[in-house]
């Protein structure tokens, strides 16, 4: 629901914040600035926007309360790589609130976006994950999906952060 982008966007704030954090030495910094209102207004669009396949936004709830999100977009092929080239999904976002850490919201969101994807005819899931966020590995490497042998490296206000991208083939 439109109404829940705020929340997105709070959850979201919270777990790339510590993300960020785990991915760099010594403080991350205050003087790195999230536009949270800007944030909001992109998930509001996001969510309106009619379904299309491989684009999902799925809630976690806990009692009617949003707890958690999880974010696909379609998979953009990786030349000269046989099962990185196969059509798929990319998981740009998968969150809960610290306080639902530990309750399986994570694993269902998971669940859910890849049993969505093989619906849509996807052969593979992948992610990028920080280096250093050692939840978030062990989170992908428990639901089967490996490092991908790719990285990339963004500038986070003084920081670099390297990212290492983590796939599994679906349907197997």
């Amino acid at each position: 629901m439109i109404a829940d982008a705020s929340i997105i966007t709070r959850i979201q704030t919270a777990a790339m914040l510590d993300s960020l954090q785990q991915g760099v030495d010594g403080p991350l910094g205050g003087d790195l600035q999230l536009d949270t209102d800007a944030m909001t207004r992109t998930w509001e669009q996001t969510i309106a926007r009619p379904a299309q396949p491989g684009y999902r936004v799925l809630s976690a709830l806990n009692g009617g309360r949003v707890v958690g999100f999880s974010a696909t977009v379609p998979s953009q092929p990786v030349e000269g790589n046989e099962w990185l080239s196969q059509p798929g999904i990319e998981i740009i976002a998968l969150e809960v609130e610290a306080s639902a850490v530990g309750e399986g919201h994570r694993s269902r969101l998971l669940a859910a976006c890849t049993d969505l994807a093989i619906e849509e005819g996807a052969h593979i899931v992948s992610t990028w994950i920080i280096a250093g966020d050692d939840a978030r590995i062990r989170l992908f490497h428990e639901a089967g999906l490996r490092p991908g042998g790719l990285q990339r490296v963004l500038p986070v206000g003084p920081h670099r952060i390297s990212q290492h991208l983590w796939w599994a083939q679906l349907g197997q």
